[in-house]
């Protein structure tokens, strides 16, 4: 029985067309060069800033980020798997106050992390299948003064899901861990006030 099955499988994999395997390969290819395209774009952008960034201060780096932090990164699916089961059982005015405040955070953090240019590079380097149709677009940035630091972006329907710090450490995981106690404690609330904390002592530091 099992033997007959197999067979079957292995009958209908062979009857599948070569045009029919070749659009599929197309269509992985066409995803894959669009994801390193979509990093690329970010990484452009994010150096345009940086050159600038002294004259711009952070307020200036920041308004020049936010649309693209928003049009690179999957902002509403990311905070979905950071607050968890509660999500689904607040309000769409507090998911909407909520995803505002962690779009403002994340802008935060790139804009006072990026302060300006000092001769960095940022190199896409492939990508790599990321699982449970995923893929990993790996890449690097390269000081001028010290080793590169490989950063992996992990896309799904061609935004950024996570973030892998040194090619394993989740970002995502870690803001998971970050405000998992403000979370069960505070509620979403909580996140809230802990985010508009957070993004203004990004903001002067």
């Amino acid at each position: 029985m099992f033997r007959f099955i197999a067979l079957l499988t292995i009958s209908c994999f062979l009857s599948v067309s070569p045009a029919v395997l070749q659009a599929a390969e197309t269509s992985a290819t066409a995803t894959q060069s669009g994801d390193q395209a979509t990093i690329q774009h970010f990484y452009d952008g994010l150096l345009a800033t940086m050159k600038d960034g002294k004259k711009l201060g952070f307020s200036g780096r920041a308004e020049k980020l936010k649309p693209l932090v928003k049009k690179t990164f999957s902002l509403p699916f990311m905070l979905q798997l950071i607050v968890g089961p509660k999500w689904k059982s607040i309000g769409k005015a507090q998911q909407d106050m909520v995803l505002a405040n962690f779009t403002d955070w994340v802008t935060a953090n790139y804009a006072s992390q990026f302060t300006e240019f000092n001769g960095e590079k940022f190199e896409v380097d492939g990508t790599k299948d990321g699982g449970r149709g995923t893929t990993v677009v790996e890449t690097r940035i390269v000081p001028s003064d010290d080793a590169p630091v490989p950063l992996g972006y992990r896309m799904l329907h061609g935004k950024v899901i996570d973030v892998y710090l040194n090619g394993s450490v989740s970002q995502l995981a870690l803001w998971r861990s970050q405000f998992a106690s403000v979370i069960k404690k505070d509620g979403v609330d909580g996140l809230i006030d802990r985010l508009k904390t957070q993004t203004t002592k990004l903001a002067s530091s």
